[in-house]
């Protein structure tokens, strides 16, 4: 007969999801520094929707010094990969994605649906198939 503990310490490490949404406000930079070492930290949140239930998931990541959160606009789709963790809250619950890197975080780079209804209709129909380069 199998040990239990020991399969259940087999399997503790694994924690991997992949979820997306939109996000739900501006990325917030926070920089500071801790024993003589400069940090930056990116902090985002988003909304995953499904069958009418909406989940807030928060993110943090230490990024470059160099890192512009571009594209992290309010509206923008955004996927994260990483580690899930769940804290019950008194009203709902309160998810986190810890992604192990900057790649594991895919954000579209176009507009927000309401900033794309703004576009002129004309605008639209004067593009051609010569216009577009592929």
């Amino acid at each position: 007969m199998a040990d239990n503990k020991n399969t259940m310490k087999k399997y503790d490490d694994i924690n991997s999801v992949t979820l997306g949404g939109r996000l739900t406000g501006d990325a917030e930079i926070k920089t500071g520094e801790k024993d003589g070492r400069k940090w930056k930290q990116v902090r985002f949140s988003y909304a995953c929707n499904r069958k009418g239930e909406t989940m807030y998931i928060n993110c943090s990541i230490f990024v470059p010094e160099t890192f512009q959160a571009k594209g992290f606009v309010k509206g923008a789709q955004v996927s994260v990969a990483g580690k899930l963790s769940v804290k019950m809250g008194e009203k709902r619950p309160f998810i986190d994605i810890e992604p192990h890197s900057l790649d594991d975080i895919q954000i579209s780079r176009g507009a927000a649906p309401a900033a794309k209804a703004e576009e002129p209709a004309e605008a639209a129909e004067a593009t051609t198939d010569q216009d577009i380069p592929f």
